[in-house]
């Protein structure tokens, strides 16, 4: 009978040591995190210490696999010169590089008039005319052309000098002049 009491006296103090064991319980192994709802509810257990199934291994791969292209994508786009806001971006240098080349342009352009307006008027000095009549009927005789201005026109004639304004000249003399109402007229 000691036998059987010292048995039972361990089973006791084995059942009360396994109740009140002061050891920290065990920690369940993490889920993988689930990244899309499709493979939330692919997994058919909530039992975190259940292995994943190979087909449910197998969508999750696939989803997955599908989450990361689709972000490579969408990486490659922000870099991609082909995007739109790049597009955009060239599209509007190209456009300010037009515009300065435009603007260059007309101001050569511009001076390259103003030199040949210059110096054609320049030429005109001391031109010399056996009569000149305006359009107001003046007479003038023995004319030297001693300055030529936008609107009007220094000469010297037998009577002394006087300033005529170049819209009272014949057409003729007014486009050789470059009288810009007159050429300006002629064009339209």
């Amino acid at each position: 009978m000691n036998r059987l009491k010292y048995f039972g006296l361990l089973l006791v103090s084995y059942l009360l040591t396994s109740c009140f064991d002061s050891s920290p319980p065990e920690e369940p192994t993490p889920k993988p995190p689930e990244t899309s709802e499709a493979s939330a509810g692919d997994s058919g257990s909530s039992d975190p210490e259940e292995e994943m199934s190979f087909p449910e291994a197998l969508k999750l791969k696939r989803s997955l696999a599908k989450d990361l292209a689709k972000l490579e994508e969408e990486l490659a786009e922000a870099k991609n010169p082909s995007s739109e806001g790049a597009i955009a971006v060239k599209t509007l240098e190209e456009i300010a590089q037009y515009t300065t080349s435009l603007t260059e342009a007309q101001a050569a352009i511009t001076e390259s008039l103003e030199f040949w307006r210059t110096e054609t008027r320049n030429s005109f000095e001391g031109v010399k005319l056996p009569e000149m009549i305006t359009s107001s009927g003046t007479l003038y005789r023995a004319v030297t052309i001693t300055e030529v201005g936008d609107e009007q026109l220094v000469i010297s004639h037998e009577g002394g000098t006087a300033t005529v304004p170049i819209a009272e000249l014949t057409i003729g003399l007014r486009k050789n002049l470059i009288h810009e109402p007159t050429v300006l007229s002629e064009i339209q």
